[in-house]
């Protein structure tokens, strides 16, 4: 059954916040405050609901109606006045910051220097049949159901979604079945990688079938998640490359990197700013080095903590690499890290997935002599939770924000905090 229903505002998670006449909750993505909008209800709970938008019927003055067909499905605020999304990724910080009782610096959302464009990797799934696949989405908030993106998406460059397309008609022109999945990757030359997951019980001779494309990945699909497994086939250079100033890094297909580097580069150069050179860091959820390799030439030591053997491995190649030799790559979900590790850690650098970090991570910083934490979050309503808990070590210095997400409600936020004066630091 189908409601008709005016929304009252975003709530941090970045859905738009209703209620039925009878008072229920009702969440759904891409509706701004304000607007009346038709959804259809996917999902019942005791106490609110979710939804899913059929059509604005009264929109907000900054929405333009300019929109790929499945931007619910990739970037709901794709209509949206980007002005107007920075007002509202700003308040939804403040919320997020509120719902835990702390209150933030001034600060402004720093904005992306390109709306579109700006992602170096998209990721489709299929519809249609074997010979007639059409290129698509996952509609928001199903695994089941997809909707048609015949063209790519706009978050992507043109040459990347060209190759997605290129990569489409090759498999319909061999009528091949067992692709789940398409990934496209670009680096700073925004040369096209393409990842197929394709599923192992199919025995295809890839080689035979003569892919034509510079760069290719055949995996079979990861036995946990959504990852990628056991390669299947590869052709071309699989690797990828990026530059921050003299900072040169490569890291592989299957490896984490920020999505927006050209945005990510304003929040490094911040970090950079705020961590004074000569001291010891450890970065904990480190990654290919991005941050940590990026404070190396300035600090005395840098630990770098990473869970994946690929990317540690990229991390410890690309320390080596730029002549950093004061750089050490450890193998490690950061919860499970000795503390002797952070012994002589005067900052602590965080960057964690979007569900924040570990309990056991909060209480090593909270044991550590660290006098100064930096967090970098793609989730104000995780950091938010997790500073709180830092608050009775930590007192917060300096915060800023970050639109690496053009078009969606995601935004990242840059914390910096100093061990509070009279807390007494761990023998």
């Amino acid at each position: 059954m189908n409601h008709l229903l005016t929304f009252e505002k975003i709530v941090p998670e970045g859905r738009a916040l209703a209620r039925t006449p009878e008072g229920l909750v009702v969440f759904c993505d891409g509706v701004l405050p304000g607007e009346t909008a038709e959804v259809e209800i996917i999902r019942q709970k005791k106490s609110y609901a979710e939804a899913r938008l059929i059509a604005v019927t009264k929109p907000a003055k900054q929405r333009s109606g300019d929109a790929e067909e499945h931007y619910l499905s990739c970037s709901p605020w794709q209509s949206v006045d980007y002005a107007y999304q920075l007002e509202l990724k700003h308040g939804l910080i403040i919320d997020a910051f509120g719902q835990t009782k702390q209150e933030l610096p001034k600060f402004t959302v720093t904005p992306s220097p390109a709306a579109q464009g700006y992602r170096n990797k998209l990721e489709f799934v299929f519809a249609g049949e074997p010979g007639a696949l059409e290129l698509a989405l996952h509609l928001r908030g199903s695994r089941d159901e997809v909707v048609a993106a015949p063209e790519g998406c706009v978050l992507g460059t043109a040459a990347m979604n060209a190759a997605a397309m290129a990569a489409r008609d090759w498999l319909n022109a061999h009528a091949i079945s067992s692709v789940s999945r398409l990934i496209v990757r670009a680096d700073a030359s925004d040369r096209p990688l393409i990842i197929l997951v394709s599923l192992p019980h199919y025995s295809l001779d890839w080689a035979a079938l003569k892919p034509p494309f510079d760069a290719l990945v055949v995996c079979a699909p990861s036995e946990r998640g959504d990852g990628l497994g056991k390669v299947l086939y590869q052709q071309g250079s699989v690797t990828l490359r990026h530059s921050f100033n003299k900072l040169k890094l490569v890291y592989g297909y299957d490896s984490f990197f920020q999505i927006n580097p050209v945005a990510f580069a304003g929040a490094l150069r911040a970090i950079q700013a705020a961590v004074a050179p000569g001291q010891s860091v450890v970065e904990l959820y480190g990654g290919v080095g991005t941050i940590g390799l990026g404070l190396a030439a300035e600090a005395k030591s840098l630990v770098g903590v990473e869970v994946l053997a690929g990317a540690a491995g990229s991390a410890k190649a690309n320390a080596s690499s730029n002549g950093l030799t004061n750089y050490r790559a450890v193998l490690s979900p950061t919860e499970n890290i000795e503390p002797t590790l952070l012994t002589n850690a005067q900052v602590i650098v965080v960057d964690p997935p979007r569900g924040g970090l570990h309990p056991k991570a909060i209480q090593l910083i909270l044991d550590s002599p660290a006098e100064q934490l930096v967090y970098l979050s793609c989730n104000p309503v995780t950091q938010a939770r997790d500073l709180a808990l830092l608050g009775t070590a930590f007192t917060l210095e300096a915060f800023s924000a970050y639109d690496f997400y053009p078009g969606t409600p995601h935004v990242e936020s840059l914390a910096t905090l100093r061990r509070s004066p009279g807390v007494q630091q761990p023998e």
